[in-house]
């Protein structure tokens, strides 16, 4: 992958894991949006920056951070991945939802395979997330 660069060369990747350590809580939560939202590479520092915000006390930052993660089906945020879906999101912020569900059944897990179905029983959209469980021949 060619890198991205701005002004005098500096990296787009290094410049967004600098500003997830600023002291504005919304920097640091669009810095996490662009990693792990808008961002495909996968890196480990971009995960390294991503986990760091994970604690964040501001809950966009966190979940920003938690979405960036499960999207890269990181083992060190599917406990947060389950307890979010069993939770029936709740506590999640809407714009992360879809992040959390699509990337779910990507940790090939019977657990988070469960409660994918718990929530299409509920009435959620989930049956994509489903289908790729099921798919996946995942219990």
């Amino acid at each position: 992958m060619r890198s991205l660069k701005f002004g005098k060369g500096v990296d787009v990747i290094e410049a967004l894991i600098l500003l997830t350590r600023d002291r504005s809580s919304d920097v640091r939560n669009w810095a996490c949006f662009g990693l792990g939202t808008l961002v495909t590479l996968d890196t480990p520092s971009l995960r390294e920056a991503l986990w760091n915000r994970v604690g964040d006390r501001h809950l966009d930052t966190h979940w920003e951070a938690v979405a960036g993660l499960a999207k890269r089906h990181d083992s060190r945020v599917r406990r947060r991945v389950l307890d979010a879906l069993r939770s029936g999101m709740n506590g999640v912020l809407d714009n992360v939802w879809s992040t959390i569900i699509e990337a779910a059944p990507g940790y090939r897990d019977a657990e988070i395979c469960d409660a994918l179905r718990h929530l299409a029983d509920r009435g959620w959209e989930v049956s994509r997330a489903v289908a790729q469980c099921e798919a996946a021949d995942v219990e």
